[in-house]
């Protein structure tokens, strides 16, 4: 959840901006040794805004990308986005990324069982029951079952996140975490960066580095 809620939050800035990542997923999450995890690579975000009139293009990675992403004319939305992180947060905790969204939906079809849903059951008794059931909610194939923004999400793992710290502050532990959400938009040319209020540091992702650095 020290992971998630600071993307959930970041995302949550991005899609005011009407922008939509459209590639999340575990490579394009950079963890520091401190503060928060910096999400990367928004090329092609930049390509969805341009393109928020027409058709987007079809960018995706199997595994992450909703149904919905495969195909040019479907509607894409916060939602999609949300599904990626799902499918992000389904690997940190099985081991492996999600089954495509496009074999899900043929074996429902097939009246065989969701194979994402079956896997989430075998991790369950290891793992908090309401965070396991927010990712299969994030994971749902049709866009219309899936929380509709970040702040669906956040909803639900914000509270139990503050039940953990207040019950690890009673047992004398540090539990000093940083709030605030850090996101970066990398373009083609450049570098953007957008943050919300109140952010005390700027993380800068050139397109060539190998990693951000902090100023």
């Amino acid at each position: 959840k020290e992971i998630v809620i600071p993307i959930l939050e970041g995302l949550s800035v991005v899609h005011a901006k009407q922008y939509l990542h459209r590639d999340i997923k575990p490579s394009n999450i950079f963890l520091r040794k401190s503060g928060p995890p910096v999400l990367l690579d928004f090329g092609a975000a930049r390509r969805a805004l341009e393109e928020q009139s027409s058709a987007m293009t079809v960018m995706l990675t199997p595994g992450y990308a909703p149904f919905e992403q495969y195909s040019k004319g479907d509607k894409q939305g916060p939602w999609s986005d949300i599904y990626a992180l799902g499918a992000t947060m389904y690997h940190c905790i099985v081991g492996a990324a999600p089954t495509p969204a496009t074999d899900r939906l043929t074996s429902i079809y097939d009246d065989e069982p969701d194979p994402v849903v079956q896997a989430l059951k075998i991790i369950a008794p290891r793992c908090s029951p309401v965070f396991v059931k927010t990712i299969e909610w994030m994971l749902k194939p049709h866009a219309k079952d899936r929380p509709q923004d970040a702040r669906a999400v956040l909803n639900v793992l914000c509270p139990i996140r503050e039940i953990e710290e207040k019950a690890t502050s009673r047992n004398g532990q540090n539990t000093s975490v940083a709030r605030e959400a850090r996101t970066i938009m990398a373009t083609d040319a450049d570098v953007d960066i957008l943050l919300p209020e109140g952010a005390d540091e700027t993380v800068f992702m050139p397109r060539s580095a190998g990693a951000p650095f902090v100023c």
